[in-house]
């Protein structure tokens, strides 16, 4: 059996020239993606400020809502009667008054 050879001095051996390159492209990668994120999310922020803005300016120009009105309760009832009478047929109603008059009238 040959001896293991065990160096505890802490040497090692340099880095080949592509893990290197491959390191630059993996950072070169990363701070382009944390940049597009970046830019991203800007344009999200001013995305959702223009709709708050239009949202804004939607509500401005809304008329504000009618007051509610109380009415009593016979006052109710005394508007429907004089619409009942508003909306009678008055015109046929005096027709067939004037069609069943007594021959000597």
């Amino acid at each position: 059996m040959k001896a293991a050879q065990i160096d505890f001095t802490g040497r090692r051996p340099a880095a080949p020239w592509w893990a290197a390159l491959l390191f630059a492209l993996g950072a070169a990668a990363c701070i382009s993606a944390a940049w597009r994120v970046s830019a991203f999310n800007l344009q999200q922020a001013r995305v959702v400020a223009d709709v708050a803005r239009a949202r804004g300016a939607i509500q401005a120009k809304r008329p504000p809502p009618a007051p509610t009105v109380s009415i009593a309760e016979a006052r109710v009832k005394a508007i429907n009667a004089a619409i009942v009478q508003l909306n009678l047929p008055w015109q046929s109603l005096f027709g067939s008054l004037e069609e069943i008059r007594p021959k000597n009238i």
